[in-house]
């Protein structure tokens, strides 16, 4: 390490410097030299003008003449670093707060300049964890971390364990071709299930626009002539078809304001916008053919309500 600025000591605690550190770099790379080589080589690591210098500087020759007493001098000026060590509580609460997302799996990540399964990177903090909060032998916590996995990893695991290491190799050893395969599939069905969303929020001749301005011109204007096929309920084989109409009746306004008003109405905010889309997906699933009726209103857009 000689006359290599970079590992040249400083000493005077602005250099982001561990001073113990230091002096074991110094010890390795001085190998199975005697104490009179150290002795000789150790000022020529030291920063030249800096504290370490100094400090070296003003040790009486007897002390110099010593190693032991070098080492020993060095540790009293600069000692070791007490360093904040994790409790058991917390690395209990980086247990449970460690989730493997369902987006993840079949990805790698890295980890110590490796890339590493996302499913087998999250069981290695897992043991990281589980030694910390010194349960790795026993069932704690098992039933919970397993419940707030994915259904793709839970799926393939056993009912229960009795300790974290048998727990912790079954995730490991998941089958990787498996993970993807059900990575894809989920990832197709996001896919499908967003076009439909979009061709929902898209204006069509089946999904007219749905404001509450659109609902309050039926519901107040004057006398209006409906096809026959929403007043019964059946979803129309043509919503475009001309047809007799009749005449709504006041009783038929009032039904009609009643199912308008226990539609929910969400704020145009990120918050209303997911609620709108789970809406929007039970809509679906409750209406297969996508056909907008009297009787099946669809969502209001976020920010719609009057």
């Amino acid at each position: 390490m000689t006359g290599n600025s970079n590992t040249l000591f400083w000493g005077d605690n602005t250099h982001n410097e561990n001073a113990q550190d230091f002096f074991k770099s110094f010890n390795y790379a001085m190998g199975s030299k005697d104490d009179a080589h150290k002795r000789r080589q150790f000022m020529y690591c030291l920063h030249s003008g800096g504290a370490a210098e100094r400090w070296y500087t003003g040790l009486d020759e007897a002390t110099k003449a010593d190693w032991a007493l070098v080492e020993a001098a060095f540790n009293v000026r600069w000692p070791p670093i007490s360093i904040a060590a994790k409790s058991t509580e917390e690395y209990v609460e980086e247990l449970l707060e460690c989730r493997l997302a369902d987006a993840t799996l079949g990805s790698k990540e890295c980890v110590a300049d490796r890339e590493v399964w996302t499913h087998i990177a999250w069981a290695d903090k897992m043991a990281m964890f589980t030694s910390g909060a010194d349960v790795l032998s026993s069932k704690t916590y098992i039933s919970q971390v397993k419940k707030a996995l994915p259904g793709t990893i839970r799926d393939k695991l056993a009912d229960s364990y009795t300790n974290w290491t048998t727990f912790l190799d079954d995730v490991r050893n998941i089958d990787i071709d498996y993970i993807k395969g059900k990575a894809d599939d989920a990832r197709k069905l996001l896919e499908s299930f967003t076009l439909r969303i979009q061709r929902m929020d898209r204006p069509t001749a089946t999904a007219p626009a749905t404001s509450s301005r659109h609902f309050a011109n039926i519901t107040n204007e004057a006398p209006l002539a409906v096809n026959n096929a929403y007043s019964s309920g059946r979803p129309p084989a043509n919503v475009n078809a001309k047809g007799p109409g009749r005449v709504v009746s006041v009783a038929d306004r009032i039904a009609f304001r009643a199912r308008y008003n226990i539609l929910p109405h969400h704020p145009p905010t990120d918050a209303g916008r997911l609620a709108h889309q789970a809406q929007q997906k039970a809509w679906f699933d409750a209406n297969p053919s996508g056909i907008v009726t009297e009787l099946t209103p669809y969502p209001l857009r976020p920010g719609t309500a009057a």
